[in-house]
């Protein structure tokens, strides 16, 4: 998946899900990710469990590349 620069206005849409406070830095991290699928890291990374309740690693990062994969607004508009 090729990753394409994000406005900060794209993610701020509240209150239908969007990022109210601003975009977070873990969200572009979890992108970061997305080039290393390859790497022992994310092989680590990926088999992180935690509790129901509490989001893996892995899973932070998969619904991030799915959020920034809908994103469908070019930057300033």
């Amino acid at each position: 998946m090729r990753i394409r620069k994000l406005c900060r206005a794209e993610l701020q849409i509240p209150p239908s899900g969007g990022y109210p406070k601003g975009i977070p830095v873990d969200f572009y991290m979890n992108l970061f990710w997305e080039g290393l699928e390859s790497t022992l890291a994310f092989t680590q990374m990926a088999a992180i469990t935690t509790s129901p309740l509490i989001l893996s690693p892995y899973q932070k990062h998969d619904r991030d590349i799915k959020t920034a994969a809908s994103l469908t607004r070019p930057c300033g508009s």
